[in-house]
């Protein structure tokens, strides 16, 4: 079961603009709209600082319609300044201590991923 709503137009413009992205990778990635309290039970973030609404990415293991983890790209990641000019700071989190997780779009196969003649990108 998917959490959270479908993205906002505005936000499958932001996340297409200057990527390779288009609005079908996007749905069929079936990333959601989740609001604060809902981003922080994903990720394990309850009693952090900051605002953590924005965008849930699920990840899913090859063969395997369930999922196993999700990241959230926060809509307003805190903001640290280096030599006066100001970064965002944790715009996307995980599960505290987790590391980066290789990403599988949803429904690519064991079979798919030892494809060779298949392009990256295709599942």
């Amino acid at each position: 079961m998917l959490l959270g709503d479908h993205p906002t137009p505005d936000d499958v413009r932001r996340l297409c603009d200057g990527s390779w992205l288009t609005p079908e990778l996007v749905e069929a990635a079936r990333v959601r709209r989740v609001d604060d309290a809902t981003a922080r039970a994903l990720v394990g973030r309850n009693g952090t600082a900051g605002k953590y609404q924005g965008l849930a990415f699920p990840y899913f293991l090859p063969g395997e319609e369930h999922v196993c983890e999700y990241r959230v790209r926060r809509d307003r990641p805190d903001i640290e300044y280096k030599n006066g000019k100001p970064k965002e700071r944790q715009k996307y989190v995980a599960p505290p201590g987790r590391g980066n997780v290789l990403y599988f779009t949803p429904g690519a196969t064991l079979e798919t991923l030892g494809a060779a003649e298949l392009p990256l990108g295709s599942h």
